[in-house]
């Protein structure tokens, strides 16, 4: 027994034959104990980020990574810091390398409950490459190679162009929705945030904060493109809520080496929240334009679908300096056989008045059509808030 401080170390070791340590108070209560005295259980290996790096300073901690050669099918444990070596900062630019003719990944070494992922990527360019199929991919993964389900961000040279997509699915029913039209123009040239989210009813991805995909279970599979953000209804469901945080990239068999640069310092995973507070702020279908402000010269407009599954409380917020037509406030919801059909309606009345609207069904997908009386007509609030 040795003595730190005001504290008493006692080492022991564990059924596996792994030295560790208690460290006992002067009433002989257990303080901290783990395989080093590096505080490491502040931040449990569910939760990784640049200061529990900074901490240990050793991805092997918190990731495991294996290597799998197209060429000889020889599949292998790796050290994750011969793919992607710690970065103390974010002015150290480590990128995460691929071999050539091969594929590598790096999990989570903990299973997460649901889960939440963030990176600082610049993508690369795939457009010189002739041999191979390159891809990359940010997500979650329940087991391996697909075969439980992933949820997540994946870009891929599909033969003729790059594209970003938002996948849910699992192998042999690859299920996604093309969100490269959502993309910075700059993302091959400059580093974007990018993050995945898995919950209990659905998962989300974000690029620089903003929603870019909404990924939905479902019993049929149905596409929705963005702006302002695509949707994925999916047939495939991921088999269930423990997942692994998942970065992976591959070439193809004679695909030469791929560096893609994320920095290590901005890559954080962590257990995710099943049914969070969610508000989403109504969009005109299509398009990036807010209905809050938008300005109405002839006609209806339609919102942007908003997932309202899951939800106990759903309700819209809606206000508008003109009333509606009689009935003219429509509230429709999506179903499996991929028709809209009309949930409620009602008249929007007084003018200038906060509508109040509570959804008391449940159902995939709902959106609203508003038609006023008079033009022009300017909507001052239209949102959706679920708890």
């Amino acid at each position: 027994m040795t003595h730190i401080g005001k504290y008493r170390e006692i080492p022991i070791t564990l059924p596996d034959g792994q030295e560790a340590h208690l460290l006992l108070d002067s009433s002989g209560r257990v303080v901290v104990s783990g395989v080093t005295l590096r505080e490491e259980l502040v931040f449990k290996k569910t939760a990784f980020n640049n200061v529990a790096l900074m901490q240990t300073n050793d991805l092997n901690e918190f990731l495991f990574a294996r290597k799998t050669n197209y060429a000889t099918g020889v599949t292998e444990s790796v050290n994750p810091e011969t793919i992607w070596l710690p970065a103390e900062s974010w002015f150290q630019r480590h990128p995460f390398h691929c071999p050539e003719s091969s594929v590598v990944e790096m999990n989570s070494r903990e299973v997460l409950e649901y889960g939440e992922c963030t990176a600082m990527i610049k993508l690369p360019s795939y457009i010189d490459r002739t041999v191979g199929y390159p891809a990359f991919w940010l997500a979650f993964e329940h087991g391996t190679e697909f075969v439980g389900g992933l949820y997540g961000l994946e870009y891929v040279w599909d033969g003729s162009d790059e594209k970003l997509r938002a996948y849910c699915g699992t192998y042999g029913r690859f299920r996604y929705v093309d969100i490269t039209n959502l993309l910075p123009t700059d993302y091959k040239t400059a580093n974007h945030k990018y993050d995945v989210k898995v919950h209990k009813a659905f998962g989300e991805c974000f690029i620089n904060d903003a929603l870019a995909a909404l990924l939905i279970p479902s019993e049929t599979f149905q596409t929705i493109s963005g702006p302002p953000y695509g949707i994925l209804l999916t047939d495939t469901k991921p088999s269930s809520s423990k997942i692994r945080a998942i970065l992976e990239c591959a070439v193809g068999n004679g695909g030469a080496a791929l560096d893609v640069e994320i920095n290590s310092y901005y890559y954080a995973f962590c257990e995710g929240v099943a049914v969070p507070p969610r508000v989403f702020r109504l969009y005109q279908t299509a398009t990036n334009n807010l209905l809050a402000g938008l300005n109405l010269s002839a006609g209806s407009v339609t919102s942007h679908p908003v997932p309202i599954v899951g939800y106990s409380g759903k309700t819209i917020y809606f206000r508008a300096n003109q009333t509606s037509v009689a009935d003219g406030f429509l509230i429709e919801v999506l179903t499996q056989a991929g028709n809209w059909r009309t949930y409620d309606s009602t008249t929007y009345t007084p003018a200038g008045s906060l509508l109040v609207y509570s959804i008391a069904k449940d159902a995939l997908l709902v959106r609203i059509t508003f038609t006023p009386t008079t033009y022009p007509c300017t909507i001052n609030d239209a949102e959706v808030v679920m708890s």
